[in-house]
């Protein structure tokens, strides 16, 4: 039996998405201003 974590449903919606076309880019590797990101 396998464990479904975070982690698993995590790597799986990533393969959905790359299934899809959309390319996995790392949040920390995204350039952005701070003025771009908004706070409420």
């Amino acid at each position: 039996m396998s464990i479904f974590n975070e982690e698993t449903l995590e790597n799986a919606v990533i393969e959905l998405f790359a299934a899809e076309g959309y390319p996995h880019v790392h949040g920390e590797t995204i350039h952005k201003e701070m003025a771009d990101v908004i706070y409420p």
